[in-house]
């Protein structure tokens, strides 16, 4: 193997520990239901625990958006015993829109606004709307760069 090309992270970690198996991806079954029905959320958690004590794993980690995670906080509160060992997490996407919502609101009302109308970017209204409460997330992410670029 040429050592002058940067390797993928697997092969990086494959290097760094060489006494270590590589992972297994394994995915749950398709279930056709919705993603916040309570019963949908609670079989899958079931699951993850069953699949993760397959493999040998103490603790379970799931990841989930700002719905499905506070349905699976309700029912590890409510069944302590079964999902003892589940870390739940809250996905990036939160809060990257969070972190967005921020800096627009401390760009509005900084000229921000009529920066990107007189450029010819957007119309007033729309460069209101996105620095305001219901900024959609890729306007104001297109928006974030270009102020970005124009600044720096």
């Amino acid at each position: 193997m040429d050592d002058t090309v940067f390797p993928g992270f697997s092969a990086f970690a494959a290097r760094l520990l060489p006494e270590k198996k590589a992972s297994k991806v394994g995915y749950l079954p398709r279930i056709p239901e919705s993603p916040s029905d309570p019963s949908v959320v609670k079989e899958s958690m079931t699951h993850l625990v069953k699949a993760a004590e397959a493999l040998g794993d103490k603790w379970t980690i799931i990841t989930g958006d700002q719905a499905t995670y506070e349905l699976a906080m309700t029912i590890r509160d409510e069944f302590p015993d079964q999902f003892a060992n589940v870390i739940l997490l809250l996905g990036g996407f939160p809060f990257v829109h969070n972190y967005f919502k921020a800096i627009c609101k401390i760009m509005r009302e900084s000229g921000a606004e009529d920066l990107i109308g007189l450029a010819g970017l957007c119309k007033e209204g729309t460069a209101n709307k996105m620095f305001g409460e219901k900024g959609e997330y890729y306007q104001s992410l297109h928006t974030i760069r270009i102020l970005n670029e124009a600044i720096w």
